[in-house]
């Protein structure tokens, strides 16, 4: 994690000192993400889809959460986010599999089937309000928030049908949006394992509304939704 960053955990302690009014979530989530393209020539976008799809990506960190009310709590927190998407392409030719009479060979020892997986890293920092149910053994809850990605790297990583072993390069050094914006919802249930622990899991959805690089001819702004499981410590 970058020395800034650690800033921004020293500007969430205070929540440390109302002890009867926060709790701390430990939380991890699976997702589906994927990426939205927005380009002056359709023809683009569309070749670049064909051989596209969506990846399973992870998010893990932590939750502060401020009681504003007996139902109504702000929450805020760090979180290590892996996102992006894949694609894969077949069919690969090469110089030397065209003959001089322009027949196609196919030999075993060149790779056929190529994939990509294009992994953008952030550390989130989610500002959001919840509410619940009335306090019970069950709760159900809503959330709505914001949540600016503070971007780390693009990671690529890449493997063929003749060597399993994946290649993996990061970039950090292009034109890519320091600041990515995100806008989330979450929806779920709350079980109360004792006065002061509580397991809870929550469907979310996230939108990126910042591009991902500027200055592009392809505008690119990602998108996820997954399931988060957590475990919360009232303090």
């Amino acid at each position: 994690m970058r020395m800034p960053h650690f800033f921004l955990l020293f500007l969430l302690l205070p929540f440390f000192a109302l002890t009867q009014r926060t709790s701390l979530d430990l939380v991890s989530g699976l997702e589906l993400s994927y990426r939205s393209l927005h380009a002056n020539d359709v023809s683009t976008v569309i070749s670049i889809r064909s051989a596209e799809e969506a990846r399973l990506s992870t998010r893990f960190g932590f939750n502060f959460n401020y009681r504003l009310s007996e139902r109504v709590w702000l929450k805020t927190g760090l979180r290590l986010v892996n996102i992006g998407y894949q694609s894969t392409r077949e069919g690969l030719i090469f110089a030397s599999d065209i003959d001089l009479l322009s027949s196609i060979v196919d030999p075993a020892n060149l790779p056929n089937v190529l994939k990509h997986e294009y992994i953008y890293q952030y550390v989130e920092v989610p500002f959001g309000v919840r509410y619940t149910s009335k306090p019970k053994k069950w709760q159900s809850f809503i959330e709505v928030g914001i949540a600016p990605h503070i971007f780390q790297a693009l990671s690529m990583k890449w493997t063929t049908d003749s060597e399993p072993k994946p290649g993996r390069r990061n970039i950090t050094d292009q034109d890519f949006a320091k600041i990515n914006w995100a806008t989330y919802a979450a929806f779920g249930v709350q079980y109360a394992c004792s006065q002061d622990i509580q397991l809870f899991v929550q469907p979310s959805f996230r939108y990126y509304w910042t591009k991902t690089m500027m200055n592009t001819p392809v505008q690119e702004r990602l998108f996820s939704g997954g399931l988060e499981l957590g475990l919360r410590k009232m303090l």
